[in-house]
């Protein structure tokens, strides 16, 4: 994930953290994850993985649609768009194929770096 995804999500995961009056202690209880995840995701220190992401967002109550919509005058950032193209193509997948498709979206950002 681009440093720059990764700096609006977690500030995005933030605010709707803190609309629901949610501690980050709170959220890590509910998603089943430590504090320090929760803060460092937040801080965009670390890259969540796709089901990482549905946990944190099913904790929040909403869903992956809602947190990667832009919020300015209701029109989509290109990089919003194509999140949320990829995510409707996924988000119904049985877990099996979900693990695959994020391995896959692995090896892809890996070779990249390289």
């Amino acid at each position: 994930m681009s440093d720059a995804i990764s700096k609006v999500l977690g500030e995005r995961l933030r605010t709707y953290r803190r609309r629901k009056n949610m501690t980050q202690e709170e959220l890590a209880h509910r998603a089943s994850f430590s504090t320090s995840f929760i803060s460092d995701v937040e801080r965009a220190e670390k890259s969540p993985t796709i089901e990482s992401l549905v946990r944190i967002t099913d904790a929040l109550g909403i869903t992956l649609e809602e947190l990667f919509a832009n919020t300015q005058a209701g029109k989509k950032t290109k990089e919003a768009e194509t999140i949320s193209s990829i995510i409707g193509k996924i988000h119904n997948l049985p877990p099996q194929e979900l693990q695959s498709v994020n391995q896959m979206v692995d090896l892809l950002l890996g070779f990249r770096r390289k």
